[in-house]
């Protein structure tokens, strides 16, 4: 069996190349870029991408014979520098190119992902671009260009240390998501859950600083109901995409009556989500945690809508975080 068979289980299936593509500009290595410009399948579409260097492999696309020779035409595209194109079922089309890691192209899309801009990637495999854009849709195929819309990272920010708090976070970690943990000290859990981002500050100062968007979900577990309405004020007058609070939904009107009396109002009241395991009333942490994630990923998989006022603030006040965690992704 050929060791390029096995290069994907060693390096994940990670869905997302931009991880791996700034860890290669970091070091200085030239990639190949193989692009799915459109097939027949939709399994995986367009779009889909896997990142080549001339001795491993980080992503799969078909798998098998498919991937190994798309791998060898990456390589042969960092040594001669000419882009090919790969046709046949079930590959569609698939444009493989050579990437520099002084591409100006790539330092843009690095600079918008640390700002949380969706960004469009252009190729016909020899020029890119990369330019900030106003939406997130599945591009149509039709041409020779490769195009792909990339989000920001899922982030998920947890709030209180309990045991459905920690559950939902390692969870989010296993999703190579952005997760990071507020009302916190480093120590208590960086050696035994790395990629995690403590926060030893309140909510609001923490959301202040680092606002959330669109992409953000917020999950409360604190167990204290007084520190759940001091995290959940600022969390639904947020533009955060998702706000969830644990607990049993017998307690609900009681918190959403607490919730209107500290000023937040109805209809962002009503985004509060109360997870539970379908079609019951769990109180397993494992089951809540699964649900949580299950939400988050089903808002992620159903965006198609024009971004138009979404917050697009971004992290500047912490930029560092951003190129440690994408390093944690498995870059």
């Amino acid at each position: 069996m050929s060791l390029d068979n096995l290069d994907w289980i060693a390096n994940d299936l990670i869905p997302d190349m931009r991880p791996v593509m700034f860890r290669m500009a970091r070091g200085g290595t030239p990639f190949g870029l193989a692009t799915i410009l459109a097939d027949d399948t939709g399994q995986p579409p367009a779009g889909a991408q896997m990142v080549v260097t001339l001795t491993d492999r980080h992503g799969i696309l078909f798998g098998g014979d498919f991937d190994d020779e798309i791998a060898r035409r990456a390589r042969a595209a960092i040594v001669d520098g000419k882009p090919h194109r790969q046709t046949g079922s079930p590959a569609g089309t698939v444009l493989i190119e050579r990437v520099g890691p002084d591409d100006p192209a790539l330092r843009e899309l690095e600079e918008l992902t640390l700002l949380r801009q969706p960004v469009l990637w252009s190729s016909d495999g020899e020029t890119r671009s990369c330019s900030a854009t106003d939406r997130y849709t599945v591009l149509p195929a039709g041409d020779d260009m490769a195009r792909v819309i990339f989000k920001p990272y899922q982030r998920l920010v947890v709030v209180g240390t309990s045991a459905f708090a920690m559950t939902t976070l390692r969870l989010g970690l296993k999703l190579n998501w952005e997760v990071e943990l507020v009302g916190a000290r480093e120590e208590q859990f960086a050696a035994s859950l790395p990629g995690l981002s403590t926060i030893n500050s309140s909510p609001d100062r923490f959301l202040q600083a680092a606002p959330p968007d669109r992409w953000t979900a917020i999950v409360v577990a604190s167990g204290d109901a007084d520190s759940e309405i001091a995290a959940l004020v600022p969390a639904l007058l947020s533009h955060a995409g998702y706000v969830a609070a644990t607990g049993s939904h017998a307690l609900a009107s009681e918190r959403n009556e607490r919730l209107l009396a500290a000023g937040v109002p109805a209809a962002a009241i009503r985004r509060l989500k109360t997870p539970t395991a379908p079609g019951s009333e769990t109180r397993d942490p494992w089951d809540v945690a699964q649900a949580v994630t299950t939400d988050i990923a089903a808002l992620d998989r159903n965006e198609t809508a024009p971004l138009g006022g979404a917050n697009r603030n971004g992290r500047s006040a912490r930029p560092g975080a951003r190129v440690a965690t994408a390093a944690s992704r498995g870059a």
